[in-house]
């Protein structure tokens, strides 16, 4: 029960961290590539660590995503939420700057 709670917590987490990991480390303005390679370099260190560990070390096999449920969860949730949020950061920065260049055109 306590996993279904932390999940969520986790996760909203997350959310912070990846706006200020795609303003800090990124000045370019391609947020939503940026977080697909963000989403890229933390779900792929995270598989290899638990399929080492639970596949491998403690002979479970690939079925070690049924009983560790809770940690595959983050595979697919990074996928989902970095992407969103590179996608609405950069269309809101498009939006800012579409909208400068049409208050500078009207003066």
């Amino acid at each position: 029960m306590a996993k279904l709670v932390l999940l969520p917590l986790v996760t909203a987490l997350y959310f912070p961290f990846t706006h200020w990991a795609l303003r800090k480390f990124w000045s370019d303005g391609r947020h939503f590539i940026n977080a697909c390679w963000l989403a890229f370099y933390l779900t792929l260190p995270l598989f290899v660590y638990d399929y080492l560990l639970l596949a491998w070390y403690k002979g479970l096999g690939i079925g070690y995503v049924v009983p560790y449920w809770y940690l595959t969860f983050f595979y697919f949730s990074f996928w989902i939420q970095f992407p969103v949020l590179g996608w609405l950061l950069q269309r809101a920065e498009q939006t800012a700057r579409t909208n400068k260049l049409s208050a500078n055109l009207e003066l």
